[in-house]
């Protein structure tokens, strides 16, 4: 096991830095920059200014000059300086990525906890009026667009009720402590939390349903019945061991998601999470920041690709990693 997370590991390290270079080359093509986007807001800034802080950032160098100069301090854990925040992109990305972990990590837990075991009866009862509720229910979840139901939601609890506020995580000119701030947050990151949880149960209880199906029709599971077993035997003890194989792989496709922020989701709550700091930073063509936060997924791709193989190995013992 870990002469393999070794080896995966270094497998990974060439595919990066052509990831980084694809990912730095898009950027570095569109048209404009940071100081092109103050001056073109700021009269002040004229050509001269302009052309000296260009060359001060290395924006006035060939993009393959400029990517070996990038690539050579990345390796060195510096991914270059956040323009827009004025601050080393891993801080922003720290700082923000927490905030996106938070929501996604609650969202995931909910989907988890009510979808799984949904999705599980919905196979067992194949055809009945509870699977026909359970499948409706969740292409309606897959079908809504995230943008609509979070203004949905907001006209709803926020505007018509003014049951919760309407942007956010926290109240802002107020500090507030201990419990209060709790209750400040926790009303800020509802409506959020329950658009992300329900487009995701969506997708479970299908996955969950599909999974259950497909190994009930198995004839080892015709055989446990024909001996006499339970239901309730032969459904959790003997079925779902095997239909938990790729939903665990799924598990472990779904961790970097809890990092890298649910942008449209962040972006129509004003929630201060990594994904809105991405596309307001490529909005103002923050572009190390951009390549920083894309390169940070990229990795956490990778990450939960290996955590997904570990996860198969240790749950189905006919998976050896070597």
């Amino acid at each position: 096991m870990k002469e393999y997370i070794i080896r995966r590991l270094l497998q990974y390290i060439p595919i990066l830095i052509v990831t980084a270079l694809i990912i730095f080359t898009i950027v570095a093509l569109i048209p404009g920059d940071y100081i092109d986007s103050v001056a073109s807001s700021n009269p002040k800034y004229t050509a001269e200014k302009i052309a000296a802080l260009k060359a001060k950032y290395g924006f006035d160098k060939p993009i393959l000059q400029r990517f070996l100069i990038w690539i050579g301090n990345a390796l060195k854990l510096d991914f270059g300086e956040s323009l827009s925040y004025q601050r080393p992109v891993t801080e922003v990305i720290s700082y923000f990525m927490w905030n996106s972990f938070y929501l996604a990590a609650i969202a995931f837990l909910l989907e988890i906890v009510i979808a799984i075991p949904i999705g599980i009866i919905s196979a067992t009862r194949q055809y009945s009026k509870l699977d026909f509720t359970v499948t409706a229910f969740s292409m309606i979840g897959l079908s809504m667009p995230s943008f609509f139901l979070g203004l949905l939601l907001k006209k709803i609890f926020c505007i018509d009720l003014q049951l919760l506020p309407l942007a956010g995580m926290r109240t802002v000119g107020v500090q507030y402590t201990g419990f209060v701030a709790f209750w400040d947050v926790f009303k800020h990151m509802l409506l959020p939390v329950v658009v992300l949880a329900l487009q995701g149960m969506g997708s479970w209880m299908l996955y969950t349903r599909s999974s259950m199906l497909d190994v009930i029709k198995q004839d080892y599971i015709r055989t446990a019945r024909a001996k006499g077993l339970s239901e309730r035997v032969v459904i959790y003890k003997h079925a779902l061991r095997n239909a938990m194989i790729p939903i665990v792989n799924l598990l472990g496709m779904s961790i970097p998601g809890l990092f890298t922020g649910a942008i449209i989701t962040e972006q129509v709550f004003a929630y201060p999470g990594v994904g809105k700091a991405a596309v307001d930073a490529l909005s103002k063509r923050d572009y190390m920041f951009v390549v920083g936060f894309n390169l940070f997924a990229a990795l956490m791709l990778f990450l939960g690709n290996l955590l997904s193989d570990i996860a198969m190995a240790m749950v189905d013992p006919r998976i050896k990693l070597k």
